[in-house]
């Protein structure tokens, strides 16, 4: 089989030493143990139940969103300098308060805090896992692995999340509170996991990385622009779709308990594709890069015309695509970036994919208002087709 690279590896010193065998065992643990989000099939009969309006409970959101995009970048330079154990412990430490405060909370005041700890939960999380992983390999000079083994990671995360759909509607029948009275030994195994990581160890740098490195390094790598616009285009474009799920499935008649099991298998066929993202690679080559975002185009179009319960299988197809992408989009912003600003990096792409996200989310839902469901999904399946495409053409051709 083929074994394409399409951007080369930084050359840079070995690790010095360091036992970091275990790392990836326990960040399997750990990325299967930040997916049990108990409370995700129930959080909005929660708010309500609590008395929020859906006015409240979107600025819940908008605040999450604002305070994770204002995180995202400082986290990574902080994953940098300060190093990935102990930025990953403070974000496990965020996200433990954040769950003791959801637990006992009432207001909406109280929720908003909550939120803006999930926000440096998440930020802090967000590039510092996955150089964690690059590094860790990189110390046994097996970074050619990293498609792999990252893919794997992810496969944990997003089965934690599909059996926290499923066991989050068990335990909501009893109290929806409860789901995060269950997520406390939870998050707190988390903290355990992420203090117990052996931070790789590198040659410290002789001074500390400015942000200015961070840009120069982007202007001087046009290609890692290029992963960095595809990766914002199509994460964007695919994750807007979690929103569709239910209320497509509600309204092809799909009762509540079927909607929370698609849900769930919604998730295990994106955590399918991460864990095949490497074979898929291998076999396709990085052609894959053009027929992702042609696939999702696709599916979006026939959703937008389609009004029956196996429409879910074209879900299927996006979000099985958006866990492949995940991994090769990872790998090849890894390959370029020096150890010392790996996360930093990492922390830009991540905020690109969440800006291109949250422009296209109210335009999506003012179609939906005015036109309908049908003319919402139309969009995202054009735009798919055109940003998206763009930027795959732009990485083959930089290629």
């Amino acid at each position: 089989m083929r074994h394409l690279h399409i951007i080369p590896s930084c050359d840079e010193p070995v690790c010095e030493a360091g036992p970091t065998d275990g790392n990836l065992r326990k960040l399997y643990l750990f990325e299967l143990t930040t997916g049990l989000f108990f409370f995700l099939p129930v959080i909005v009969l929660f708010y309500i139940d609590n008395g929020l309006t859906f006015t409240e409970m979107m600025l819940l959101q908008s605040a999450f969103c604002v305070a994770l995009m204002a995180f995202e970048v400082p986290s990574g330079y902080l994953s940098d300098n300060l190093g990935r154990r102990h930025t990953l412990m403070i974000g496990s430490s965020f996200l433990l308060a954040a769950v003791l405060l959801y637990s006992v909370g009432a207001t909406f005041w109280q929720f908003l805090v909550a939120e803006l700890f999930f926000a440096v939960f998440f930020a802090m999380l967000s590039g510092t896992d996955s150089a964690l992983a690059y590094d860790t390999l990189k110390c046994s000079g097996s970074q050619e692995s990293f498609k792999g083994v990252w893919g794997k990671a992810l496969y944990c995360n997003l089965l934690g999340l599909a059996l926290a759909c499923l066991a989050g509607g068990i335990i909501g029948q009893i109290s929806y509170r409860h789901t995060f009275y269950a997520m406390m030994p939870v998050a707190a195994l988390a903290l355990v996991l992420s203090s117990s990581f052996k931070e790789p160890a590198f040659p410290k740098p002789k001074k500390r990385l400015t942000f200015a490195e961070v840009l120069t390094h982007l202007r001087d790598n046009p290609l890692l622009c290029a992963v960095i616009a595809y990766s914002a285009a199509a994460e964007g474009m695919m994750h807007a779709g979690i929103w569709f799920i239910q209320p497509y499935l509600a309204n092809a008649g799909m009762s509540a308990s079927r909607i929370g099991a698609a849900f769930a298998l919604v998730y295990l066929f994106s955590a399918a594709g991460s864990r095949l993202a490497a074979r898929i690679r291998e076999a396709v080559g990085p052609g894959i890069l053009l027929a992702i975002p042609l696939i999702v185009s696709a599916a979006y179009m026939a959703l937008s015309n389609i009004h029956a319960w196996w429409g879910i299988l074209l879900f299927f197809a996006i979000f099985s695509s958006r866990g492949i992408v995940k991994v090769l989009l990872e790998d090849m912003a890894n390959r370029p970036t020096p150890t010392k600003m790996r996360a930093t990096v990492l922390s830009v792409k991540g905020l690109s994919e969440r800006l291109v996200y949250a422009a296209l989310l109210p335009i999506a839902g003012h179609i939906w208002d005015i036109y309908g469901m049908g003319p919402a999904l139309a969009l995202l399946g054009a735009a798919s087709a055109a940003f998206a495409a763009v930027a795959a053409v732009w990485v083959l051709l930089l290629r």
